[in-house]
């Protein structure tokens, strides 16, 4: 598995929880009662990881913490963001360019003439 290398900052080089993602994504084999509560605890250790915060006795407590659903959402984001390029290249992959960019990139495209859309007189209204 390749990641981004926005994915491999985000997880500081250790990518096992999004390994173990993707396999349960696309394997029919992983998508198993077992591994779906191994990913879940390895995804609440993520949390805890990422917002210093520990769950507690009270888990309603610890999931209203701000810290703790910035953490959270801050994880989800990065799962899809790992996974949305395998999802995405072999459906559009035959007739797209799919390149992940990171967040603020500047990305110049050159589109060739007659590139992507059929150029016709009949779409063009005179203007008077």
């Amino acid at each position: 598995m390749v990641f981004h290398n926005e994915i491999k900052k985000f997880a500081n080089n250790d990518t096992t929880f999004f390994e173990g993602m993707y396999r349960y994504h696309f394997n029919e084999s992983e998508r198993t009662p077992e591994h779906a509560e191994k990913l879940q605890a390895r995804f609440f250790e993520e949390v805890e990881k990422r917002s210093g915060v520990q769950r507690s006795e009270m888990p309603e407590a610890w999931t209203a913490h701000p810290v703790v659903r910035w953490a959270g959402l801050a994880i989800v984001n990065a799962v899809v963001n790992s996974l949305l390029p395998e999802t995405l290249n072999p459906t559009m992959g035959i007739f797209t360019d799919f390149k992940p960019v990171g967040a603020g990139d500047i990305v110049k495209v050159k589109i060739q003439p007659r590139a992507l859309y059929v150029v016709s007189l009949g779409n063009i209204r005179p203007t008077c």
